[in-house]
């Protein structure tokens, strides 16, 4: 059986298959840092992620949260980013912690009509972005305002077919949240194995035989992202991978705007080097990918064989490095850090022992991470690159084993 969402059926204008649309635009909500409720803002809302992230989030307190708001989402809603990148959904998870408020909406599907799942993915198809696209206003910041909503068009299949169009897409999205959780505890583990070896000793006073402290540019070699011009730079491959590599870039840890450019050998990163963010949030860090870095990442490489780049980056995710790092950036208005904020880090070499002992744990866990983010790659791949096709009617949908 095939069947064409865009040609087999009939469409309905987006606001008709809603019972409810949380809006709270209109007015700035007043935060309170010591706050226990979080506030998201549309910079949280990313197409490649299936839930919001928490970055720069802001905090209210209970009176705003009780008082404040038209309405709250609930599990199961999608919110609808309508400023800045208009179109950018993510559902919302079981259970909601988090508020939402300027610049944004969730909307709450009637389930008689349609299944939420499947108009999250009908959202983020490549035909709806492009009419949410072109109905957006304004040069500077691009807004898409709520009265069109209406010339948003759903195709609107029997109840069977959008079950499993959605539940094809959940299912590739949530393996993808599920292997991002197993990767932050096994950083986490790691990071508290670094803390209870190299971090319990004061490097103050005296170290134990065979430990020195030296500066960071004594042990280790820096280099700068390139800038890639944007007319060089592809959504994805135009025929197979093996002639192109990915432009890495990084926010809050997290990849972002993930393309692709022709191979060339400048600014290259492999799986043994590491690349912190350089300016906005300066000091996070990531690993594990080849590719190209952009020009607002450095790369980082051990040029001491006593030290193990495995050492190097759990020793500068540490408070004490990003603290240094966060209290010599330069700039008010655009944190930053440069090549001498990184040569004035202070690092511990350990006995060579000690050194081999936690490379050889540390790459055992970081091999696992490896093998999860190359997954992830894969199903992000599958996912964006036959959902198009089981809607188009290109994939007979007796051939798709859940």
């Amino acid at each position: 059986m095939k069947f064409n969402i865009w040609n087999d059926y009939e469409y309905m204008d987006l606001p008709d298959v809603l019972s409810f649309i949380v809006d709270n635009r209109g007015k700035t909500v007043p935060t309170d840092d010591k706050g226990t409720h979080i506030l998201i803002a549309t910079n949280c809302i990313r197409n490649e992620n299936l839930y919001p992230s928490y970055e720069k989030v802001r905090f209210l307190n209970e009176e705003t949260y009780q008082n404040w708001f038209r309405a709250h989402p609930i599990p199961g809603d999608i919110i609808f980013v309508n400023k800045g990148t208009p179109g950018r959904v993510c559902l919302v998870p079981d259970p909601v912690d988090f508020c939402i408020a300027q610049d944004m909406m969730a909307f709450r599907v009637n389930p008689d009509i349609v299944y939420n799942k499947y108009l999250f993915a009908v959202l983020r198809s490549a035909r709806i972005q492009n009419q949410i696209s072109v109905t957006t206003v304004g040069d500077v910041i691009p807004h898409f305002k709520k009265q069109h909503l209406h010339e948003i068009k759903i195709p609107i299949p029997p109840m069977e077919i959008q079950k499993l169009i959605g539940d094809y897409y959940f299912m590739f999205c949530e393996k993808i949240v599920v292997n991002n959780k197993i990767n932050r505890n096994l950083s986490e583990q790691l990071q508290a194995v670094f803390a209870d070896r190299f971090l319990s000793i004061s490097w103050d006073e005296e170290l134990p035989e065979d430990w020195e402290v030296v500066k960071l540019k004594d042990v280790a070699q820096f280099s700068q992202g390139v800038q890639v011009p944007v007319e060089e730079q592809l959504d994805s491959p135009t025929d197979g991978y093996e002639r192109f590599i990915r432009i890495v870039d990084i926010t809050q840890g997290n990849e972002k705007d993930i393309r692709y450019i022709e191979n060339r050998p400048r600014g290259h990163v492999t799986e043994d080097e590491i690349f912190m963010i350089r300016y906005g949030t300066p000091g996070i860090l990531s690993w594990n990918y080849k590719g190209i870095i952009a020009n607002n990442l450095f790369k980082i490489t051990s040029s001491d064989e006593r030290v193990s780049v495995n050492y190097l980056y759990s020793l500068l995710k540490t408070e004490k490095v990003l603290g240094y790092l966060r209290g010599n950036a330069v700039s008010s208005t655009m944190p930053a850090i440069n090549f001498s904020t990184l040569n004035g880090i202070d690092i511990v070499i350990p006995d060579a022992v000690s050194m081999s002992d936690f490379t050889i744990y540390s790459e055992a866990i970081r091999h696992k991470q490896l093998e999860l983010i190359k997954e992830n790659m894969t199903l992000a791949h599958l996912r964006d690159e036959l959902l198009p096709k089981l809607m188009s009617g290109a994939i007979d949908i007796e051939n798709i084993e859940m």
